[in-house]
């Protein structure tokens, strides 16, 4: 099994069959690069296009792979805490399966909270981070869901799907996110006291669909009402 894995990088999945196979490799060549003691811990909900199949393939060739597979479609936020509760790491992050963040930003992402930082997040939206290939909508839902966030948070960009933090972190507090956006609710509940944004470029997904809906949506401005009622309630 050689050296026990220093950071977890957890992909959740659902329906990506035509991307799984290349993020995981890709994420495995930045920790050869970097030399990094990695793994990574893919968490499918039961993807009808068989990527739960593609996902057991890699990791009968990998040892440094490992796969949950779960029933119905359940949401990436319990697929990430999944993920990081299976992690035996010091460190864990996240990321989309889309390829839709670049896995390049890992290893300096790593650094910094080798460095010291509590959480390192991949920011689209600090000086020389960019988004290429959303239309009109997406970008306008993406920034009213970080302008509702700005009172609760100095993070730039809470809504990201990418980052590295410290595993001991997570047992601070009960995280129970619906939906997409998970990093809003570590952020609140747990306190980073050293949070640092790295800038990355987001590329929209180049196959498969996007996971965006009117349910997500939903769960968000829920997931808001109850971060601002506990602001509320704990002056």
């Amino acid at each position: 099994m050689g050296k026990r894995a220093e950071l977890s990088m957890i992909l959740p999945t659902y329906n990506e069959v035509d991307n799984l196979d290349a993020i995981v490799r890709d994420i495995f060549t930045e920790f050869k690069k970097r030399r990094i003691a990695g793994e990574v811990i893919i968490v499918d909900d039961s993807s009808p296009d068989c990527t739960g199949v593609i996902a057991d393939r890699i990791c009968r060739k990998n040892d440094k792979v490992k796969v949950i597979h779960r029933k119905g479609k359940r949401g990436l936020s319990s697929a990430a805490m999944e993920g990081f509760n299976l992690s035996k790491a010091k460190f864990v992050g996240l990321m989309d399966s889309d390829r839709s963040h670049p896995t390049k930003k890992i290893g300096e992402m790593y650094s910094r909270v080798m460095e010291g930082a509590d959480l390192v997040i991949g920011s689209r939206y600090i000086q020389g981070g960019k988004i290429e290939g959303w239309g009109l909508r997406r970008k306008v839902l993406s920034s009213t869901a970080t302008l509702l966030a700005r009172p609760l948070t100095r993070v730039l960009d809470p809504m990201t799907g990418f980052f590295i933090l410290k595993k001991s972190l997570l047992s601070k507090s009960q995280i129970n996110s619906k939906g997409f956006k998970i990093l809003l609710e570590i952020i609140i509940k747990s306190k980073p006291a050293r949070i640092v944004e790295v800038p990355i470029t987001f590329v929209d997904r180049k196959k498969g669909k996007s996971k965006v809906s009117l349910k997500e949506i939903r769960f968000y401005l829920s997931n808001l009402l109850r971060y601002y009622s506990r602001k509320f309630y704990d002056k």
